[in-house]
């Protein structure tokens, strides 16, 4: 993917296109509460299989992309994991992941307990990504990177650590995710260009591959690592772990991200 984004500036390019993967989350959440209100599970659940269905078919009418570059000789998985210079932006796209991760599975039910509707903060957060991606990415791209992954996961975190303190002020709670959502869109596309832009265009599949299971990874991990701490921990004290996770962190990727160590 980094191969076909060519240009002085790929964050722009490649900011734009992975907010089509959480565009769905501007309209969704808003969506699928009017019908659930109204309507009740069932219509919900039809509602919501038939884009499904229907992927398939509007697949057959996209173009074929340009064949990947080949090389005899490819970095293995090992290798690309050991490599040193990229440990921190890994890094930090898992804590991206495992705050994106919470989002997605259990900020629906915590808003429902302090009865704010969910698309305040899940659309909010999209629409502050949306925004920011289209207006100062450009700009962001051409600074270094870890400063800006670095400040992207102290946003994240602040929008975070707000949210217990927001409780049911429907507003704050649209505040605290426009902040999340401002950080979540710069640290993605820079972490991404960040570790591909140091190997060779034939290397960059699996150097992908790896960068993604890092992110997806801990989207699907922190719904067990969540779910058991909630038996334990209220729902704020979760909210501000994961927000002295990213903030510590990102002052980490800040410092680490300044050292160049040899691949």
């Amino acid at each position: 993917m980094r191969s076909l984004i060519p240009g002085p500036n790929p964050v722009l390019m490649l900011g734009i296109y992975t907010t089509m993967i959480t565009l769905p989350n501007f309209f969704g959440p808003g969506i699928a509460e009017i019908i659930y209100r109204t309507s009740g599970v069932r219509p919900l659940l039809l509602a919501f299989t038939l884009p499904h269905i229907l992927s398939p078919l509007l697949m057959r009418f996209l173009p074929h992309s340009t064949k990947p570059i080949r090389s005899s000789k490819l970095l293995g998985y090992v290798a690309i994991l050991r490599t040193k210079s990229i440990l921190v932006p890994n890094s930090a796209i898992t804590i991206v992941g495992l705050l994106w991760g919470f989002m997605l599975s259990f900020m629906a039910l915590y808003l429902e307990t302090v009865n704010v509707w969910a698309t305040v903060f899940l659309s909010g957060a999209t629409l502050s990504m949306l925004i920011s991606r289209v207006t100062i990415m450009a700009w962001l791209g051409r600074r270094p990177k870890h400063l800006i992954a670095g400040l992207g996961l102290v946003l994240m975190g602040l929008g975070y650590a707000a949210l217990p303190i927001c409780g049911s002020n429907s507003v704050a709670v649209g505040m605290s995710a426009l902040v999340f959502g401002l950080g979540y869109s710069t640290v993605f596309p820079i972490a991404s260009v960040w570790v591909t832009d140091q190997f060779d265009p034939a290397q960059r599949g699996r150097v992908t591959a790896v960068f993604t299971a890092f992110f997806q990874g801990a989207i699907f991990v922190v719904p067990w690592i969540a779910g058991a701490a909630l038996k334990t921990f209220s729902f704020g004290e979760v909210f501000l772990a994961l927000a002295s996770a990213s903030l510590i962190f990102g002052a980490c990727v800040v410092i680490g991200g300044s050292k160049k160590p040899k691949p």
